[in-house]
């Protein structure tokens, strides 16, 4: 939600979770949230994760099949990648390339130096060369 009150992240759980202030205040590194899909994402992407999403209703959650996941455009053919806080050099525009790492989209960085691509843990990376090969 662009700039809004709620963020969609990856819990420590491994699953896809909505959360509110409170998880950003934790930098995320929490698993709880207002919505969540339970079935574990492993790298794949919100949009694209086979499983109900569940929300919170008073005390507990219910499942809801009419909560959906979307990207108008899949993959994006580009993404900024903003650093402000340190790792600088990771900065700038990625694009789309035609690589793919575990099954997932691969950016390079305009500089050619860096790129984002899924692990084989499942988390997203910025990664120099080195890691391309």
């Amino acid at each position: 939600q662009k700039a809004g009150l709620f963020w969609l992240y990856s819990g420590t759980n491994g699953m896809w979770i909505i959360g509110a202030k409170d998880a950003k205040d934790k930098n995320f590194k929490c698993s709880h949230g207002l919505i969540f899909c339970q079935r574990l994402h492993h790298g794949v992407p919100p949009d694209q994760i086979d499983g109900v999403w569940e929300r919170l209703h008073e005390d507990s959650f219910l499942e809801d099949s009419s909560i959906v996941v979307s990207s108008k455009i899949r993959p994006s053919q580009s993404l900024l990648v903003v650093t402000p806080n340190g790792q600088q050099r990771c900065a700038g525009n990625y694009v789309l390339t035609d690589a793919v790492a575990h099954g997932l989209p691969v950016w390079q960085h305009q500089s050619g130096k860096s790129y984002v691509y899924c692990g084989t843990n499942g988390s997203w990376i910025i990664g120099g060369s080195d890691a391309k090969e």
